[in-house]
């Protein structure tokens, strides 16, 4: 049986090729699936940081 840790490169791989253009920045494999350097480098929001952000003051 071949080892999860042999495995994991392969299937992360695999599914990469699978995430389609508008995918889930939110998530390791969806950072990963980006390839444009201009669209590595374009903010995006985090829904559960966007929450807090009224408790903070605003950005300056």
């Amino acid at each position: 049986m071949l080892s999860p840790m042999f495995l994991l490169p392969l299937v992360s791989a695999l599914l990469v090729g699978a995430i389609p253009a508008a995918t889930n920045r939110t998530t390791e494999a969806g950072e990963a699936a980006i390839t444009d350097p201009t669209a590595e480098c374009t903010p995006y929001d985090y829904p559960p940081l966007d929450a807090l952000t009224a408790n903070f003051p605003p950005n300056w």
